[in-house]
């Protein structure tokens, strides 16, 4: 498949985003409140270009025969060595493979992403590969987050952005095993603590722990920079995507979180 332009996913991520409110972009009108359904989040003032503008923001996850061939089409990259995973061949979980489609805007401009598991010594519910299309089939950008045990006993984060490392800090986020995880990815809102920082809102929105929310914003932090417009709410809907099950219905509210 051709290369295309790239769009820059990975930016500087620092601790200060957990204590940032959500919503507190420009363009937003208040912050979310702990606790929050992802309905009333989404009722917040909007972060996204799109979203001011009522266009909508679609994401459907892709399965059956298209989501095997998109899964076969990435690992036949890999395989190529045109898409480089820094973490070890076998770590890759290639029967893992999830995939959506997203689209934004009036002229609906559509992404389509592919995120593989990533198991061994990294944190196999959060860690991942994930590759972007366009409309055409051509790779956009493809990223690698690989989170794992820091010496510090926190998750630590490390990124790739074509291959090429872009970010490697430690969250301050305790670390937890991938047992632990799994539990905290289905903690529900009850898990939300009192307070409006982004992953609170993450957490509200998707139905995970606060851990969970801030480890994905640190993850997500570059992509799903405010303001958004329809090019780029794709691709924050896309690095969510790679971490947890995301419907239709908040991506709206995702966007307000950051």
């Amino acid at each position: 498949m051709p290369k295309k332009n790239k769009i820059s996913l990975i930016g500087v991520v620092t601790a200060a985003l957990l204590a940032v409110p959500a919503g507190s972009g420009a363009a937003a009108s208040q912050p979310a409140q702990a606790g929050q359904s992802a309905a009333e989040c989404s009722a917040l003032g909007a972060n996204t270009a799109g979203a001011e503008q009522g266009d909508a923001i679609d994401m459907t996850q892709i399965g059956g025969e298209q989501a095997e061939q998109l899964a076969a089409d990435v690992t036949e990259l890999i395989d190529s060595g045109e898409v480089t995973v820094n973490a070890p061949a076998e770590a890759l979980v290639r029967d893992g493979a999830k995939a959506y489609q997203v689209e934004a805007g009036e002229e609906q401009q559509q992404v389509t992403s592919v995120s593989f598991p990533i198991s061994g010594s990294y944190s196999e519910p959060l860690s991942n590969l994930t590759v972007l299309f366009d409309a055409e089939g051509a790779v956009v950008q493809y990223s690698e987050t690989l989170i794992s045990e820091g010496d510090t006993g926190n998750f630590h984060i490390t990124s790739y952005a074509d291959g090429e490392l872009t970010n490697s800090e430690d969250t301050g986020i305790s670390y937890m095993d991938d047992e632990q995880l799994r539990g905290e990815m289905t903690a529900g809102n009850e898990a939300v603590a009192e307070s409006n920082s982004t992953a609170a809102c993450l957490a509200s929105v998707l139905g995970v722990s606060v851990a969970v929310g801030a480890v994905i914003a640190y993850a997500c932090a570059g992509s799903c920079s405010v303001p958004m417009t329809p090019v780029t709410a794709p691709i924050c809907a896309a690095c969510i995507g790679g971490f947890a099950v995301v419907g239709g219905a908040s991506i709206t509210a995702i966007a307000n979180c950051f």
